[in-house]
């Protein structure tokens, strides 16, 4: 189906794309105080009467691109939002950071989302995030708290506190104690954690050399991975992700940071933007409980899905 009957109507999916969330002037790109580019999607209100709320900055995925986000898009103008939609550094059609800036990409891409939204006029923002992007915008909520006053997410971010006991004193500081982290949820972070480091290591390196000139390879990794629903909408979304990533040629930038991923991060502390959080109903996933010691959840609902 990808060879023919989906390349054959390329011409008007890239049409599609082009007038991403149904506008025609979609797509733009802005330099940044240091010189590199970001590209970005940004579509305004179409309610006029609620053109005063506060606005949307969506974030992908470290599998994902601003192509997958057009229905999203769209709806959440529809609905009196403005929407900010970038690709982050080094993904899709924004440049790299400098070498200095790989060590610590999440704060980096944080301040150059936070300098866009700000070039853009809004003041405040609330963001939205899934795995690369869920690390990003809670360090946005924690380094301009003024700016990023709420989160969305998908997932929580994989923190790493320096015990048990400290990982306990913050679940007894910021939620009740009913939702304390038990003996198996601690089991559970720590058993995630061990187990995801170890297969990143011994399996990123591989994959990306095999997939990076293979097409196919790429379809089967990316299945294996994040899944795929059979139902048209679905892959058709999944194959034009899949051409973003082949034509920007990131697979190795792709497969860097899923590495990244694997590995939990230092604790910023507790973050205090309103978080609502809709998790994966299939495979593991981090306790209510831990992501409560963590975010201020206001919402917390379980996806009718595998990736939520």
């Amino acid at each position: 189906y990808w060879c023919t009957d989906f390349l054959d109507g390329w011409s008007t999916r890239e049409s599609g794309l082009n007038r991403l969330g149904g506008h025609a002037n979609a797509h733009f790109l802005m330099e940044t105080r240091e010189g590199s580019s970001i590209h970005f999607a940004h579509r305004l209100s179409t309610v006029e009467s609620l053109c005063d709320r506060v606005p949307v900055l969506l974030v992908h995925g470290v599998y994902d691109s601003v192509m997958l986000l057009g229905p999203i898009i769209e709806a959440l103008a529809s609905h009196g939002l403005d929407v900010v939609a970038p690709s982050l550094p080094g993904f899709g059609w924004s440049e790299r950071p400098g070498d200095s800036n790989h060590l610590d990409f999440v704060g980096h891409a944080a301040a150059q989302l936070n300098e866009l939204m700000g070039s853009l006029g809004y003041s405040q923002y609330a963001a939205f995030g899934g795995d690369l992007g869920q690390l990003v915008t809670t360090e946005m909520a924690v380094q301009f708290p003024g700016q990023c006053c709420a989160l969305h997410h998908t997932s929580c971010a994989m923190f790493q506190p320096s015990s048990l006991a400290a990982s306990l004193k913050m679940s007894f500081q910021h939620a009740f104690p009913s939702q304390l982290l038990s003996k198996s949820d601690a089991e559970a972070i720590r058993s995630l954690s061990e187990n995801q480091g170890i297969l990143s290591e011994a399996a990123h390196h591989s994959v990306e050399v095999a997939i990076s000139d293979s097409p196919a390879g790429l379809c089967s990794w990316m299945l294996a991975t994040i899944g795929c629903s059979a139902h048209e909408p679905v892959r058709e979304s999944f194959l034009v992700n899949l051409m973003v990533i082949l034509s920007t040629h990131t697979v190795p930038w792709i497969m860097h940071h899923s590495r990244q991923l694997a590995r939990p991060r230092p604790s910023p502390g507790f973050v205090c933007a309103p978080t609502a959080v809709l998790a994966p109903s299939l495979g593991r996933r981090l306790p209510r409980s831990w992501a409560m010691s963590h975010y201020n959840i206001k919402c917390w609902a379980v996806a009718q899905c595998r990736c939520g």
